[in-house]
């Protein structure tokens, strides 16, 4: 994986607005929760999980509060992406030799979203980056573990591209506080549920 640090001198960074850069490189720093907040607010509109023209409050809710609301919103999302996911890993045309890795895809697809739903945000995160790492390269193959892949994947599909910088950008192991786990996961998720 290249995570690490924030994508920064890249093509792909000259497709993508400076406020969504912005956003990313505070989520990825923040410990105060209104930058995070403020963060989340600008990639959840940006991956299609809050429409465009909802304000941050409907944003907070879905995101930070613990309610009944927040609860149902969370598990549809989960359920989406879980569907989506699986479709679009079923639906792939693979070589060979990748056929045990897409079955085990499948497989860790069901734990990622069970750890979601439990709780366990810190596994979930984890298992996330891997999952998405298999993911892109049974649809794209050997292509995905170029290094130009993401000038590659946004010039494309440039909404593909932009939620595939923030994957590559996402650190592998974070020291963050729990809930900075789940919301990071589920920023990748509203993406891939609306994709």
């Amino acid at each position: 994986m290249q995570n690490s640090e924030l994508k920064k001198d890249t093509t792909v960074a000259s497709f993508i607005s400076p406020e969504v850069k912005n956003a990313l490189s505070r989520f990825l720093t923040a410990d105060d929760s209104t930058q995070l907040s403020d963060s989340t607010f600008i990639l959840s509109t940006c991956f299609g999980g809050i429409p465009a023209g909802q304000d941050r409050q409907t944003c907070d809710t879905l995101i930070f509060e613990n309610s009944d609301t927040q609860n149902k919103c969370e598990k549809k999302l989960i359920q989406s992406f879980k569907s989506n996911l699986e479709l679009l890993v079923q639906k792939t045309w693979i070589e060979k030799v990748d056929e045990s890795l897409k079955a085990q895809v499948l497989f860790r697809i069901n734990g990622l979203c069970e750890s979601m739903e439990t709780g366990d945000y810190r596994k979930g995160y984890q298992e996330f980056l891997k999952v998405m790492y298999d993911v892109v390269y049974l649809l794209f193959g050997a292509q995905a573990r170029k290094d130009d892949f993401p000038e590659y994947a946004i010039r494309i599909d440039p909404e593909f591209g932009v939620f595939w910088w923030y994957i590559i950008s996402l650190p592998t192991d974070p020291q963050w506080q729990e809930n900075k786990y789940r919301i990071a996961v589920l920023l990748g998720m509203m993406f891939l549920a609306n994709y």
